[in-house]
């Protein structure tokens, strides 16, 4: 995460989420399939970002535009359970968990 020391996110930072069991991964192509899963409390990463796959365990969220982002360092977001998102054989129910926001940028 981050890339310069000023306290938001710069455009082409990431920000990696860990799952401790594999996904069904719900689509995250574009910031609103994004925000369609991802509830970050009135924070934003910006005008634009977008998530990816990089297996079913790892969510990568990709700033492209930062204008108006003031996401932090130790800010909590949450899954929203309207997102979908559910272990790889669908028989969970849909997540709603949590986490702090860690790293420096």
């Amino acid at each position: 995460m981050g890339g310069g020391s000023s306290g938001v996110l710069d455009n082409g930072d990431k920000i990696i989420i860990l799952f401790d069991v594999d996904t069904n991964q719900p689509l995250v192509d574009s910031k609103a399939t994004v925000d369609a899963l991802i509830d970050f409390q009135g924070k934003s990463f910006g005008t634009d970002y977008s998530g990816s796959w990089d297996d079913l365990r790892t969510l990568t969220i990709t700033v492209i535009d930062n204008a108006g982002g003031n996401l932090a360092p130790m800010d909590v977001f949450y899954i929203k359970a309207g997102g979908n998102l559910r272990t790889a054989d669908g028989l969970s129910q849909p997540s709603t968990a949590g986490w702090t926001i860690g790293g420096s940028f």
